[in-house]
């Protein structure tokens, strides 16, 4: 029996199966059902192949309960017999033109593939975010000095959001973004220094 090929994210394409790929699992989150908030109807994910590439993956609620253990962020896994779909609607997170689906049929298992990288960010310069030139539904990496976190309210609709300022030192650029969605709402910091 012959082994299928392993493709890379730019390989994809819309409307077929994927085949098998490696992947890193750098980013998790769930989204909520819309008529009940309290009840998950699937979980998110951001793949990262040797590449640098990403893409964003769904896991239906009929199947999170077979996947969901088997797929923890920072671990490398190959994947097979996905749906390749086309990315649209307004849980967009990466502006790779497909998304991957989980099957019933999909497989995952965990492996040792030391060519993807740790992490895939994309770090975005402060001009750009201030000159509205990032889309607004994307996952972006920002470097800045963190200097007031708002407070999570609720909007009229019963959405969550947030809203922080960076700053930008070198640049002596000041922005400020909010943040939407329980997706949204866990701020990463990393200290690299003290001055």
């Amino acid at each position: 029996m012959a082994i299928a090929p392993r493709l890379t994210i730019n390989q994809l394409q819309q409307g077929v199966r994927l085949t098998q790929m490696n992947v890193r699992v750098i980013h998790r989150w769930t989204r909520p059902n819309l008529q009940d908030k309290s009840k998950i109807e699937a979980i998110e994910l951001l793949l990262l192949d040797a590449e640098n590439e990403i893409i964003q993956a769904t896991i239906w609620k009929q199947l999170i309960s077979y996947f969901s253990s088997k797929l923890a962020v920072g671990s490398v896994y190959n994947i097979r017999n996905l749906t390749v779909q086309k990315n649209t609607g307004l849980d967009k997170a990466t502006p790779n033109s497909c998304r991957l689906k989980f099957e019933f049929s999909s497989k995952v298992c965990a492996t040792t593939d030391t060519t993807i990288p740790l992490n895939g960010y994309r770090f975005v310069k402060f001009e750009e975010i201030i000159n509205g030139r990032v889309p607004t539904t994307h996952y972006i990496d920002v470097v800045g000095k963190l200097y007031e976190i708002g407070p999570i309210v609720e909007t009229t609709k019963g959405h969550k959001c947030r809203t922080i300022k960076l700053e930008d030192i070198e640049l002596g650029m000041s922005t400020m973004l909010h943040l939407k969605g329980t997706t949204h709402l866990a701020i990463a910091c990393t200290s690299i220094g003290t001055t």
